[in-house]
C-alpha cells in the first residue's frame, strides 16, 4: 500500500514534549522516508532530534511581531511562505495539518492554490472548545468541508466534526497508538520494592496532567467511602504540578484536608520515563474518572489506559470525550459518569474486592492494548488512506 507524498504542516514537533508530538512523530517515521516532509517550528535543540530521523524536516521562524492576541497568525504566515515553496520543490501530492487551527488554515489556503487534497487531524479540544467562539466556528466549518479527509482520534471527535461540519463531510477514525518499549522487561523486584514502599496496601493510580476534567478531585472525594472497606487504600497521583497546574494542586490540597484523606493521598507530580513503568506495574487500579468541562473541555483519548492495560491492569475511566474509545466498559475496565463522586467509589470497589473480576479486566485490557501499538495503528491509517487516495 503506497501513501501518497505528503507535506505535514505543524506548529508543534519534537523535541517538544507532549502527546501529540509524540504521536505525529510516531506516525511520519513509519512512512517511507521520501514520501514525508515535515514543516514545522524552529525550536531549541532541534537538531539533536532531527538528525536521528530519515526524513526531512524544515524548521522555520513562526513568530508574531504584531498586535497582542493574533500569534496564530504568525503561524500561518510562516507555514504559508515556506510551505508553497516546499510543495512545489518536493512536488508532493497530500497537504496534512496537525491541526484545524491554525495550521489548517494555511493547509487550506496551500491545498486551493497548488490544487492539492487536504488532510485535517483532531484530537478533540480544538474543535470541542474553538467551536464555541463565532469566527473560529466560521473557520472551522470551512475547513472541515473543504478537506479530503478530517481525521479524528476518537469517535466522539468525529461526531463533533461531522456535527459542526455537516452530513458531507468525509471523516475518519484512527486512535492515537502508543509505544510499550518502556513498559517491558521491568525487573520485578523493583515493582516489589514499589508496593513496600507503600505498605504493600492497595494502590489506586492516576497519571496525567493536573486539570479538573481528568478527575482526581472527585476520586479523593470518593475514597471515604472506600476507606471503610479498604482501610490502607494508597491513591497516587502522578503529574505536572507547575504552570498552569499550581492552583490545581492548592484546590487537590484542600479537598484532602476537608476529607480527612491524607494519609491516604500523595501528590507525587511528574515521574521520569524511566519509573512511570513501575508505578503502573505496582499499582491495583488504574483510573482516570474523566469528565466534560464548561467551556468545551474534554478528554480526547486516554492514552494512559493502553499503557495501564498492557501492564495487565484494571482501569476505571469516565464515560466522557474520546475515553469510551480507549477502555471497553466491562470487558477492559469500567465506564462511570467522571460526575458522581458515589459511582466513582463503587466503581473501585467492585474492583478492589473482586480479584478474578479484576484479573479478567486486565488480561482482556492487554489482549486490547496489543491492537493499539503504533504499528498497528499506523497500519489502520495507511490501509484508509490508500483507499482514499491520500
Amino acid at each position: 500500500m503506497n501513501l501518497k507524498k505528503t507535506l505535514f504542516l505543524t506548529e508543534l514537533y519534537p523535541p517538544l514534549v507532549g502527546g501529540t508530538c509524540t504521536m505525529f512523530a510516531s506516525r511520519f517515521g513509519l512512512y517511507a522516508p521520501e514520501k514525508i516532509v515535515i514543516l514545522t517550528k524552529a525550536v531549541p535543540h532541534a537538531q539533536d532530534f532531527d538528525k536521528h530521523v530519515n526524513y526531512q524536516i524544515t524548521r522555520v521562524p513562526l513568530q508574531w511581531k504584531g498586535p497582542k492576541g493574533f500569534e496564530w497568525l504568525g503561524v500561518v504566515w510562516g507555514l504559508l511562505k515556506t510551505g508553497i515553496l516546499l510543495a512545489l520543490k518536493q512536488k508532493v501530492e497530500i497537504i496534512q495539518c496537525a491541526r484545524p487551527l491554525p495550521e489548517g488554515i494555511a493547509g487550506y489556503v496551500l491545498a486551493k492554490v497548488l490544487f492539492k487534497k487536504l488532510v485535517i487531524n483532531f484530537q478533540g479540544e480544538d474543535i470541542s472548545v474553538l467551536q464555541n467562539y463565532r469566527v473560529e466556528r466560521f473557520l472551522l466549518k470551512t475547513i472541515i468541508r473543504s478537506a479530503h479527509l478530517n481525521l479524528a482520534i476518537s469517535t466522539f471527535t468525529e461526531n463533533l466534526v461531522k456535527a459542526l461540519g455537516g452530513p458531507n463531510v468525509r471523516t475518519g477514525v484512527i486512535p492515537p497508538g502508543f509505544d510499550p518499549t518502556l513498559l517491558k522487561n521491568l525487573e520485578p523486584q523493583k515493582i516489589v520494592q514499589l508496593r513496600q514502599k507503600f505498605g504493600g496496601s492497595p494502590i489506586l493510580l492516576t497519571v496525567g496532567r493536573l486539570q479538573r476534567r481528568k478527575g482526581q478531585d472527585h476520586v479523593i472525594r470518593a475514597l471515604p467511602k472506600v476507606v471503610e472497606q479498604f482501610p490502607e487504600v494508597k491513591y497516587l497521583i502522578i503529574g505536572s504540578t507547575h504552570g498552569g497546574t499550581t492552583g490545581l494542586q492548592q484546590y487537590l490540597e484542600e479537598i484532602i484536608e476537608e476529607t480527612g484523606m491524607g494519609k491516604h493521598v500523595e501528590i507525587l507530580g511528574e515521574i521520569g520515563n524511566q519509573e512511570l513503568p513501575y508505578y503502573y506495574a505496582a499499582c491495583d487500579l488504574f483510573l482516570m474518572p474523566n469528565r466534560f468541562e464548561p467551556g468545551g473541555d474534554v478528554e480526547g483519548f486516554g492514552i494512559v489506559f493502553l499503557e495501564a492495560g498492557f501492564l495487565g491492569k484494571s482501569v476505571i475511566g469516565g464515560n466522557s470525550g474520546g475515553v469510551p474509545d480507549a477502555v471497553q466498559d466491562g470487558k477492559t475496565g469500567l465506564l462511570v459518569d467522571g460526575n458522581s463522586v458515589e459511582e466513582i467509589a463503587q466503581g473501585i470497589l467492585k474492583i478492589l474486592s473482586d480479584d478474578q473480576f479484576a484479573r479478567k479486566l486486565g488480561e482482556q485490557g492487554k489482549n486490547f492494548s496489543l491492537l493499539m501499538t503504533y504499528e498497528k495503528v499506523f497500519a489502520q491509517y495507511q490501509l484508509l488512506m490508500t483507499k482514499l487516495g491520500l
